[in-house]
């Protein structure tokens, strides 16, 4: 999901390279452009972070489902002993 500080940011570089361009000053185009890659490069780390706990999540729900299995498996072998 977009932040709204993400698509803030990208008006804001968007804005300031058509600014620039406008008045002809290389120095707000570039700082727009630089805000927009920025803007850009940020969403893909978090979104990096994001998976990576997914995948933490993951492996511990399997991990859970593999513990949940084997005591199953003694409680049945206790069954089996008694009869």
């Amino acid at each position: 999901m977009v932040e709204s500080k993400d698509i803030a940011l990208g008006i804001a570089g968007l804005a300031l390279s058509f600014y620039g361009g406008k008045t002809n000053d290389q120095f707000l185009v570039v700082s727009g452009i630089l805000m927009i890659i920025l803007t850009i490069y940020f969403r893909i780390e978090q979104q990096d972070e994001d998976i990576k706990i997914l995948q933490a999540q993951i492996n511990t729900k399997s991990e859970l489902n593999r513990i949940w299995g084997e005591i199953n498996e003694i409680k049945n072998a206790k069954i089996k002993k008694r009869d």
